[in-house]
């Protein structure tokens, strides 16, 4: 999904690493694409993905469950709680797009979930 995000800061430590503000929500990515200089407090226009790699893991769980978006805080991956909508993950204002959701998990569609992302992708766009 495409954000106008606001970059926070850049690692020292891994080139990719960056922490972006998007819709009051704090999310550590891997900037895969960074086609130009990027500069921290700036908004930019940017593409967030889902990565997992290997099988998806996708799990049920209750509606009382709160939505959330929380970070291994010694990895990039995420779990991610909210509600499968065809291909889309819905959590605190932010949308996971991915077209194996509903592939995969069709059978889960309207249900509150958790996703386990190995990495949160982002592209900085034009």
């Amino acid at each position: 999904m495409i954000y106008n995000a606001r970059l926070e800061w850049k690692s020292d430590g891994i080139e990719e690493e960056v922490l972006l503000l998007i819709n009051d929500v704090e999310i550590i990515c891997f900037a895969n694409v960074m086609p130009y200089e990027v500069k921290e407090g700036n908004y930019y226009r940017v593409d967030m993905i889902p990565n997992v790699f290997g099988d998806y893991d996708i799990k049920e769980v209750g509606r009382e469950c709160l939505d959330c978006i929380a970070r291994d805080p010694n990895k990039f991956s995420y779990k991610v709680t909210g509600w499968l909508l065809d291909n889309k993950i819905y959590s605190n204002g932010i949308v996971f797009e991915d077209d194996e959701f509903m592939f995969l998990f069709g059978y889960l569609n309207g249900r509150k979930v958790i996703l386990n992302v190995d990495r949160i992708d982002v592209e900085f766009l034009f």
